[in-house]
């Protein structure tokens, strides 16, 4: 596995996936510059079902899943917060509560949603232990050609004690379970050094 800084991406997809991140006031784009990696990614796929955990930056119900929903109009979209008090339901967008740190709350939000899910992807603490208890609670959940999906981790060629999410600990982890697995950063990552994205394939 290497961490890949350049790839194909979808321009169009692209475009309107930062249009879309600006619109909800998302820092995926602004900041992060995620949408080359996520046309890269999903601009083919057709989802029915996108989870999202981790929603909400501060105490309003802006967030990215607005942003999805036009991305995929057909698809159901789902989120998860621990922010209870912040959870709605609206349109083809419906969320639910998790708590990262407790395991059972992930039983909960795979009964609520029942089915499994084409797309996961998991912007919450960035803390490595609950990211990898998550993934771990969440994987099963994933259809079998879907995508999992980690993000803002710190890019390899920085060191930074205190950051909870580098890359070096996520390939370390994910080297030893045999998943089929890529990592990829933005052109903004040196000025943004937790713009890497993992990217688990279920099935491949």
């Amino acid at each position: 596995m290497i961490l890949h800084t350049q790839y194909s991406y979808n321009e169009e997809f692209s475009q309107k996936l930062a249009f879309e991140f600006t619109a909800v006031g998302s820092d995926k784009s602004s900041y992060h510059g995620y949408e080359d990696i996520y046309s890269h990614l999903l601009s083919d796929m057709l989802p029915t079902s996108f989870l999202e955990i981790g929603l909400f930056l501060g105490e309003t119900r802006s967030t990215d899943l607005f942003a999805w929903e036009q991305m995929f109009p057909e698809a159901k979209i789902y989120g998860a917060d621990i922010k209870s008090h912040l959870l709605f339901k609206s349109g083809n967008i419906q969320t639910f509560f998790v708590d990262q740190s407790r395991p059972e709350t992930f039983s909960d939000l795979k009964n609520s949603i029942g089915n499994k899910v084409d797309i996961i992807l998991d912007d919450a603490s960035h803390v490595f232990d609950l990211t990898i208890s998550t993934f771990e609670n969440m994987f099963d959940f994933l259809e079998d050609d879907g995508i999992y999906l980690i993000e803002d981790i710190l890019y390899e060629n920085y060191n930074m004690d205190s950051w909870e999410q580098r890359s070096s600990e996520l390939k370390e982890y994910f080297d030893k379970t045999g998943l089929s697995y890529e990592m990829y950063a933005t052109s903004k990552v040196h000025s943004c050094v937790d713009s890497v994205v993992l990217a688990v394939f279920k099935g491949k």
